[in-house]
Formats: C-alpha cells, structure tokens, sequence
C-alpha cells in the first residue's frame, strides 16, 4: 500500500505543478510574484495549483488506475454523502516531501474569496503523512543541516522559500502543527546532536534558530521551545525582526542580505524568553521589578546547562539592576527547589508536580534523578556529592534505543573499529555526554577506564 499511496502523490505533485500554468492559476501565479517569487522559484520547490471543481484529481487519479480505497488512503480526497472529492481546490499548493524527496502530502494555501475553508488547510493523518513528524523543505535542507550542524526552524512555507533563495540552505518549517517533541528528533538525528562536538577546543557544536513573529503569539512560541530545549544538546537561539517581519517580508521588502542579517543577530533562546517576561512587567518601579524576579527566577533555573545558570542570574541582576547576589541566591534556591535539576518535571518551576518545599529526598520523597550531561548535584547542605537515583531508561524511547544499540556494537564489535579506519574514527569522537541514560554513561566510563571502546588494554576487556 505505502508504494501504491507514494506513486498517487508523486502523480498528484506532477498534476498540481502542470495546472499552475494554466489561465485559472493565474491568481497563484500572482500570489507568488507579489511575494518575490518566479517561476524557477515555484519549480524548485515543486510549487502548483488545485483547480477549483470537486474532481478534476480525483478523476486524474482513477485515469491512472488507482481504486476509491486507495484514494481515500491516500488523503487526496475527502468524502462526502455522493462520494469522494478532491481535497484541495482553488488553492496554491506546496508538496510536502520526506527526507528522502519523496511526496507524502500537500499543504495548499486559500486564493479566492469565496473559500470559505481554512487559510491553510494539510494533508490530513495518513499513513505516509503524520505532521508530529513532518518539516517541510527537509529534503532540501538535509545537506546543510548535517554539514553546517545548523537548523533554522521558521513558520511557513514561504518563509521557507524566502530563506533558502536567500542563501539559508537549512531552514525548515512545521506543517500545521507547532514544532514538537518528534520534530526535535528528527533534527537531532540530522545534526548528529549528541553534545561531543561541543566539548572539543574551538567547535561552534550544534545549532537550532527559531524564527518567531515579535507579537505575544511568537512569544507563546518561543516559551515552548523553552520548554524543548531541554531534549537538544544543540544551542538554541532566536531570531526575530525588530518590526515583526517574517523571512519572506524582509526577503521582499530588502533582499537576500536583510535574511541573513537576520540569522546574524539571533540571540540566545534563555535570553529572548527572559526578556519577553520582563516585558510583562514596569521595571521603572521597586514592585515591578520584584513582580519581573518572581517571573524570570523560574525560567532561570530551569536552563539545562547548570554552568550557565549563575551566568543568566548575573545578566537577569544587571537587566533588572538588583545585586547580583541576590539574584543569582534566589536562581539557586529555585533550582533546589525543582529538585536539582534543568527542568525539574511536568510540574513546572515550583518542583514536583507544582509541589513547594525544598530538595525532593528532603521532604520524604525520593532523591533526585541525574541526567548523564549534567554534573552531579551537589548537597547545598554538605558541599558533598548528593545521593542520586537513575531510573531505568525507557526502552520504548528512539533516543534510549539508540544509545544502547550503539553500547551493544562497541562492545561486540571491537574488531571492526579497531585501528585507524573511518569507524574508529566517529568512535573516537564519543564522550560520555553521548549518553542520556546514566546507566549507559556509566558503561562507556568503565569502556574509557580500560583504554576506550576499539581500544581493549587486555583481551576480554568487556567481560
């Protein structure tokens, strides 16, 4: 079924790009120029229209052989009391491609006033096309991603467009969906996010940009992306338009080098949140700022890396002009109080499970978790490394899964990476921060300890 449901997008893709020349598509066509977009743009991307009608690719489609079931697997089509119709009609449309350039769905944008549909309207779930997993302009920004160990995440299709014309090569956008906990997996795998690249002397490590309006909607979505920035290893940053301009209007409005200057003046996601809940408050008085502490001391301490919290409380004390101390005092507290870690739980800033009090494993309950990238939690108490407790990894995570597949081969294969050859090499640019799992982390210590995976000191290391 999947290779029947490809070919019926592959056809359709052709079809959509066949009608944009037509007299009908004229309004696209216009859509797109206005935007700065010409013909060989709409080519690359594969850029058509849907003809309005109810069946003109549906009957395309059965021309072709494919059968009504295969049809509504498909997506293509919507069906109704008389049967099945086209999905998409009167609009511009954009193929949605996997990494591999194959066509899974389309998302089409509304032209005539008469529509009464949605702006954008997607390809609904289907078997080829789950949007939790989609980033459109992936195919073409595959290359960039894994060689520049960059991505820049921007809000819609012409945006896309705008900055790979633009010279930004690694930009992808979601399809209807905000960008989610899947969506980081995708991109990690890309960038090969592990953190080891960034522990090496001069390495840039792994980047993801988000591009967000400057209205409180694009605020909301930097808050989430805040709040994901706790599953990448990359370094996260924002990058938004002093008017507010997506990268299609400033492509427009200035050109290509007003895009990338863009990009240039990205400014870390911890900052840009901070500051957008500072925003809230009147630092011009004393409860103002005491109201803007209360807010940001939460965001503060849930940054992931514990090196730069005190560094982000220093910055918060000089926006704020209170006494570092204090600040960095009070940022220190509410990481305790979270349970010691970046993140703490679902239960946000106050601890876990919203619960008060002070270090969990204090008040009864149990003893804080540690995560294999971060350094072990110190006892505020003692100035002693505190008790932690690892859970057991979840082996229904990809990410865990991974991981210990990749043990699993260090550990049997130490033949076939042993030398000077291309395995040994990506081996030897593992850490420890590899791991997410501290039990796994533990395993490549002890590997480390007795000369390093592919480097046994004595035979049978690994028993």
């Amino acid at each position: 079924m999947r290779r029947r449901l490809l070919e019926a997008h592959r056809i359709a893709a052709e079809y959509f790009a066949e009608q944009l020349a037509s007299p009908e598509a004229r309004i696209a066509r216009d859509f797109l120029r206005e935007r700065g977009f010409d013909r060989e743009a709409a080519q690359m991307f594969g850029c058509g229209y849907a003809p309005q009608g109810w069946s003109h690719l549906t009957e395309h489609l059965r021309g072709k052989n494919f059968t009504e079931a295969e049809l509504k697997a498909s997506g293509l089509v919507s069906e109704g009391q008389r049967g099945i119709y086209d999905r998409f009609r009167g609009r511009l449309v954009w193929p949605i491609r996997e990494v591999t350039g194959d066509v899974i769905g389309f998302g089409a944008r509304r032209l005539h006033e008469d529509d009464q549909g949605p702006k954008y309207l997607n390809t609904p779930e289907t078997q080829l096309y789950k949007k939790a997993h989609v980033l459109y302009g992936l195919d073409l920004a595959k290359g960039t991603i894994r060689s520049e160990r960059t991505a820049v995440v921007v809000e819609g299709y012409t945006d896309v467009m705008a900055c790979h014309l633009a010279g930004v090569t690694n930009a992808v956008a979601t399809c209807g969906t905000a960008f989610g906990e899947d969506h980081v997996k995708v991109v990690r795998r890309l960038m090969g996010d592990t953190g080891q690249a960034q522990l090496k002397v001069g390495s840039t490590g792994a980047k993801v940009i988000f591009t967000f309006d400057g209205d409180e909607a694009g605020q909301n979505a930097a808050l989430k992306s805040f709040a994901l920035d706790q599953q990448f290893l990359a370094q996260t940053f924002v990058a938004v338009d002093p008017e507010g301009l997506d990268p299609c209007d400033i492509r427009q409005r200035d050109g290509d080098d007003a895009v990338r200057r863009l990009m240039d003046r990205r400014v870390p996601l911890f900052e840009f949140v901070i500051r957008a809940a500072l925003a809230q408050h009147d630092l011009e008085t004393p409860e103002g700022r005491v109201a803007a502490l209360r807010t940001a001391v939460p965001i503060v301490s849930q940054i992931r890396d514990r090196a730069l919290r005190p560094e982000y409380a220093r910055r918060l004390a000089g926006w704020l002009g209170m006494e570092p101390a204090d600040v960095v005092g009070a940022v220190s507290r509410a990481s305790r109080q979270s349970g010691g870690r970046a993140g703490g739980s679902s239960g946000g800033p106050g601890g876990a499970q919203g619960q008060p009090g002070g270090p969990q494993g204090r008040q009864g309950g149990p003893p804080p978790q540690h995560r294999s990238d971060e350094p072990p939690p110190i006892d505020p108490e003692t100035g002693q490394i505190a008790t932690v407790v690892a859970s057991r990894p979840n082996p229904r995570d990809p990410v865990v899964r991974a991981e210990a597949l990749a043990l699993g081969a260090l550990l049997q294969a130490q033949r076939a990476i042993a030398g000077d050859g291309p395995a040994m090499q990506i081996v030897s640019e593992l850490s420890r921060a590899a791991f997410t799992a501290p039990q796994y982390a533990q395993i490549f210590d002890a590997m480390v300890a007795v000369g390093g995976p592919g480097r046994p000191r004595r035979t049978g290391w690994a028993r």
